[in-house]
């Protein structure tokens, strides 16, 4: 299981990313921008799209992380170090089959 250095790493990487996919909605639009997501609405009396974005994102629990990561990456064009950096945090957390070395034959 994740410690809480790695879903922080994971939370950093992915607040860059649900601000930046997010923030295109308008205010009608966003609460379903966030159920895309997994993430909770936020109603439109709450703020700004800004603080609304981060009202929402701040409510997901570090174990919804990992979901929330996967619609991110079904879901959000991304640069490949980007996502290769939310693959890579979410590999970690699972449990990869172990990798054997190569023995020499002789």
């Amino acid at each position: 299981m994740a410690n809480s250095r790695d879903r922080s790493v994971l939370r950093q990487l992915l607040d860059v990313v649900v601000s930046r996919h997010l923030s295109g909605n308008t205010h009608a639009t966003l609460n379903a921008a966030f159920a895309e997501l997994a993430m909770p609405e936020i109603p439109k009396e709450r703020g700004s799209l800004r603080e609304r974005i981060e009202c929402s994102y701040a409510q997901v629990c570090d174990n919804d992380l990992p979901h929330v990561a996967q619609r991110i990456l079904a879901r959000v064009s991304l640069t490949p170090a980007t996502r290769n950096g939310i693959q890579d945090l979410l590999w970690a957390e699972s449990s990869p089959a172990e990798i054997h070395t190569r023995k020499d034959p002789s």
